[in-house]
């Protein structure tokens, strides 16, 4: 719970990958944004398609032990940071409850939001069970300082499905807004809606602030950025054949798509971030499209480009962009961007996902011996400059979960790992903010550890000894 999909702190999730392919993590001033194909084209290894149920859960065996990691290529980090393998229950102090209710593994995101009073946790679960029993698809769960819930959205199953969250001031009310990304059966009339800070239980679609496509197949992908540097945050909503921003603060009241500020061209897929990529001071969008990741550079006069005509594509095989597993933004020791890109693992030593350096054709293939894929972020997990890898997956029949966190791209990972199990912490993750110059990650663990109850923990790795 890997924005949407920012280093405000971002990350996340959500994201799902290897069962969790259809969400991932932000990227630093960005939120984690991801969701369904804009083609409707569904991955078959979505966690909320081929996840097994809760009475298959893998067999329980301890992690086995790996290297120390190799660090030379980075900074100096605080002995423990980072350095040998955990699991739950060596980390119970920072756990918390979380998720009353749910079932199926909650694919979807984490969004973590600061308000002026406390830190509220936003997660979006899919084909979840409301409190009372009532089945939707897609519960949103509120959760003031990581505490128990006290405010659920949902949607009835014949009002469409939640897809995508983000987040960003985009009303004329001051405070942190949800924004939800919503298919509709039938894959027509998506809609995105914008729920004001505060708000409370009841059914998503009752915000104020709504935006609709009439288009076949046009599951939205909402990413909220300020692109044209006026200081405010732009909503971009991608639809089928169009990507359109709103600029600035918006009334309440029903909009159409394609009546945005600025309209482009071509489809978007189910993955895109926001962050000054280029290095000039404006916020870019980088996008995934069936020709692959494109950079569509922002300016003072809005986005500079099209989605069919980017001002830059990563290299994307030949495969082009139909495996493309996520797409997150960090930063560098040398406070260079980076861009990664999750991958389809199909052999054990094939990468997935591979990092680039702002808009350098140089290349970092990461590799964790397995195939799939996962959900990708970045952190700053040991105080040092720069950010981690961080990737997440929830367990499957043919693949073992894990969280996997990296010091150094080259380096062996240390493994965060479910209760005396191969099992994982979650593949919905976030940064979190520890009073020092280091993040944590807040997590959700799907199955709950040997309970198989989903649950809410928050993991320091520089608490881990």
């Amino acid at each position: 719970m890997v924005g949407p999909c920012t280093h405000g702190r971002w990350l996340l999730l959500a994201l799902a990958v290897g069962a969790c392919a259809d969400k991932a993590s932000p990227g630093p001033g960005t939120e984690h944004h991801t969701g369904r194909d804009s083609a409707s084209t569904h991955d078959s290894d979505a966690v909320h398609d081929s996840a097994p149920p809760l009475d298959s859960h893998p067999p329980v065996d301890s992690p086995p032990p790996t290297d120390t990691v190799d660090t030379s290529d980075t900074a100096p980090v605080e002995p423990g940071c980072l350095e040998v393998d955990a699991r739950l229950d060596q980390l119970s102090t920072h756990s918390v409850d979380g998720l009353p209710g749910t079932s199926d593994g909650l694919s979807g995101q984490l969004i973590l939001a600061e308000t002026d009073t406390s830190t509220d946790a936003w997660v979006l679960g899919r084909a979840a069970v409301l409190p009372g029993g009532r089945p939707s698809d897609g519960t949103i769960a509120r959760y003031p300082g990581l505490g128990a819930p006290e405010a659920w959205l949902g949607i009835d199953p014949s009002e469409g499905e939640l897809e995508v969250l983000a987040r960003g001031d985009l009303d004329e009310v001051s405070g942190s807004d949800l924004v939800v990304g919503i298919e509709h059966p039938g894959l027509v009339g998506a809609r995105v809606v914008v729920l004001s800070a505060g708000w409370g239980a009841g059914n998503v679609l009752d915000a104020g602030l709504r935006f609709e496509s009439d288009a076949t197949g046009a599951s939205p992908l909402p990413i909220v950025a300020d692109t044209d540097g006026d200081g405010g945050p732009d909503l971009h909503i991608g639809w089928k054949g169009e990507l359109e921003r709103w600029s600035g603060r918006l009334p309440d009241g029903d909009y159409t798509a394609g009546d945005g500020d600025q309209v482009l061209t071509g489809s978007t897929r189910q993955w895109g971030v926001g962050g000054d990529v280029d290095g000039d001071g404006y916020t870019d969008l980088v996008v995934a499209t069936y020709e692959g990741p494109a950079l569509i550079r922002g300016s003072a006069g809005g986005l500079s480009s099209t989605v069919d005509t980017p001002d830059h594509r990563f290299d994307s095989g030949e495969d082009g962009g139909a495996d493309i597993g996520g797409i997150a933004l960090g930063t560098s020791a040398a406070g260079d961007s980076l861009v990664a890109i999750g991958r389809v693992a199909v052999e054990a030593d094939d990468s997935i996902v591979d990092v680039w350096t702002g808009l350098e054709d140089d290349v970092a293939r990461v590799t964790i011996g397995e195939t799939g894929r996962a959900t990708i972020g970045w952190a700053n997990l040991d105080g040092a400059p720069g950010d981690e890898l961080v990737l997440g997956r929830v367990p499957t029949s043919a693949t073992a979960g894990g969280l996997w966190l990296f010091a150094g791209l080259e380096a062996t990972p240390m493994r965060v790992s479910a209760e005396g199990s191969t099992g994982v912490v979650g593949p919905l993750f976030q940064s979190w903010p520890t009073g020092e110059d280091r993040d944590a990650l807040v997590v959700v663990d799907p199955w709950g550890a040997a309970e198989r109850h989903p649950r809410l923990y928050t993991i320091d790795p520089c608490g881990i000894r």
